[in-house]
């Protein structure tokens, strides 16, 4: 059956054979998601917008601190986490094609992406251009927002290059290459350092760091199309079929809506979440207590470090589904699944640890420079149990996330999202919160209650989905593409 020679015994026995098989699905899993936990979300995210600050700071001037940190926020929500967003259709597209061995076809794909995101990162500069009239709208301080204007005026002429970086960057992860990303992260950011000693000076100010932001993503860019070149040249050592490199065609052009039905659905399931955490720090802000604004940030800041490591699972996951469903092997995607569980499962438990046994070490190193003890006090409480109660949600529903991308069903939970973000944790977050006084406590538990409704959400739906019919829809769309 299916040119198996049955009446040979098997080497090993079905259980012996199937636990090969599991380890060997842990340790490809491993390869790609150790470089994503370690270098792409953390420090893209984090390493260079923290080194903006520190520059900043040494200005000695406190509006243009307060404006670095209201400009980020402004800079992220407002345009990144929507090309971000929108280019995980990337990741189910060409890793669908790739596990099918259409190669040029996912050349075609990465170029659509490429085209999809110039387009839109032109939308989202024109936007950003009136960061400085929406502050003062939503009451900002005037000589804040006109800070924060400079910075995002400079930083958003970075946004192309970061943007298609980003396309290049889900490309060579489908293609199991995380680890030229880490090199090209890891130069960017120490050219990073550089810029900021060069450009941000008190005449400059947020204008500068804004450069060196736009400077930083360029390299990626620069980066990342040099590998190209070179995979291009030398298609032996890279392992990256030459017909697989993206090119400039008129087919770019064509199926532009096969392409937006999975990526616009994989826009609202990042940016629902992403902004949604932002508007309860804004809610959380309302109670005019800056212990309890300081440690609920502090803790967010710990929650979204102990989440790259479920972010760099569900990358390496959603590869590795997409490329089984496109080669037909749902047994090997299933697989795949129950190597996720095991990883997720050891790792939940590293986190757990950690969060117990230097849960006070954490509190110290963020409530040290603090002089009110209550920060210390709330930091410690939502530490644990708090942030270990949600992160036992909150990595589950990333997990699944990469199995919907690598089924190309985003769209489920883009809705469960909106649902439970929107109709859920905003409202209840407000409620318990504001209404009944319960504080940032009251904002953590709606945390909890709608992380937990996300994670329940999606399990079910996962275990109602006919793989089968998924793995048939995305044949019809690879054929259909091929065709075009």
């Amino acid at each position: 059956m299916n040119g198996v020679d049955t009446s040979v015994e098997p080497l090993l026995p079905s259980i012996d054979r199937e636990e090969v098989k599991l380890r060997s699905c842990i340790t490809n899993l491993a390869v790609i998601a150790a470089p994503q936990v370690g270098i792409i979300s953390m420090v893209l995210n984090y390493i260079p917008q923290t080194i903006n600050v520190f520059f900043i700071s040494r200005l000695g001037d406190a509006d243009m601190l307060a404006a670095v940190g209201l400009a980020n926020l402004v800079f992220n929500i407002g345009g990144v986490s929507c090309g971000y967003g929108i280019n995980q259709a990337i990741e189910t597209l060409v890793s669908q094609s790739r596990g099918h061995g259409g190669h040029h076809l996912a050349s075609v794909h990465m170029a659509k992406g490429m085209c999809i995101g110039l387009l839109l990162s032109t939308i989202l500069f024109i936007v950003l251009q009136f960061t400085e009239v929406a502050l003062n709208f939503l009451g900002q301080d005037p000589v804040v927002a006109k800070h924060a204007m400079d910075y995002v005026n400079s930083a958003s002429i970075g946004i192309w290059p970061a943007i298609q970086y980003d396309c290049i960057m889900r490309f060579l992860l489908c293609y199991h290459h995380p680890h030229v990303c880490t090199w090209i992260y890891a130069i960017t950011s120490a050219l990073h350092v550089l810029w900021c000693y060069l450009l941000v000076t008190p005449s400059s100010g947020l204008a500068g760091a804004g450069v060196a932001m736009a400077l930083t993503f360029v390299g990626c860019w620069v980066l990342g199309i040099l590998y190209f070149v070179f995979a291009m040249i030398n298609p032996s050592i890279t392992a990256i079929p030459r017909d697989a490199l993206p090119r400039f065609t008129r087919a770019m052009f064509r199926g532009w809506w096969e392409y937006l039905k999975i990526g616009i659905p994989s826009m609202i399931t990042l940016c629902s979440e992403w902004w949604a955490y932002e508007i309860c720090t804004l809610i959380v802000g309302l109670l005019q207590d800056s212990a309890q604004l300081a440690a609920h940030v502090s803790v967010c800041n710990v929650s979204v470090l102990m989440f790259m490591m479920s972010y760099g699972l569900q990358t390496g996951l959603s590869a590795k589904i997409g490329a089984a469903v496109g080669s037909g092997n749902l047994h090997l995607a299933r697989t795949y699944c129950k190597a996720a569980v095991i990883m997720g499962g050891g790792m939940l438990i590293v986190i757990e640890f950690i969060l117990i046994t230097f849960k006070m070490s954490i509190v110290n190193f963020y409530s040290a420079p603090e002089p009110e003890v209550m920060v210390s006090v709330y930091l410690a409480t939502l530490l644990f149990p708090y942030l270990g109660i949600q992160e036992v949600f909150d990595f589950a529903q990333a997990c699944m996330q990469g199995v919907f991308k690598g089924l190309g069903i985003q769209r489920y939970a883009a809705i469960v999202n909106l649902f439970s973000y929107y109709l859920c944790m905003l409202p209840l977050g407000y409620l318990s919160c504001i209404h009944f006084e319960l504080g940032v406590f009251g904002m953590w538990t709606a945390f909890i209650v709608s992380v937990a409704a996300v994670a329940s959400s999606y399990s079910i739906i996962l275990k109602r989905t006919n793989w089968s019919k998924h793995m048939e829809a995305a044949h019809v769309r690879i054929k259909r593409a091929a065709a075009l």
